[in-house]
């Protein structure tokens, strides 16, 4: 049962982003993108949840990626 798995730990992942874990909510966002579409279009559709929130979770890491400030001087 990972894709339950995912998805709690995704949902609670993005309460606190980008302060949280990001190098576990990477890999858990791309295997929400990476598994969810084949399960569900084999016929599970409990799993779209899974696709959702990997692809808010994606929008996230674009997005809301921390600003890196360089002083150049």
């Amino acid at each position: 049962m990972p894709c339950p798995t995912t998805m709690v730990a995704l949902g609670i992942f993005t309460l606190k982003y980008p302060a949280g874990n990001r190098r576990l909510f990477n890999p858990l966002t791309a295997f929400a993108l990476v598994i969810g579409p084949p399960t569900v279009a084999a016929g599970w559709y409990p799993d779209i949840p899974l696709i959702m929130i990997g692809l808010y979770g994606l929008v996230m890491v674009i997005f809301l990626r921390p600003r890196i400030k360089h002083n150049i001087e």
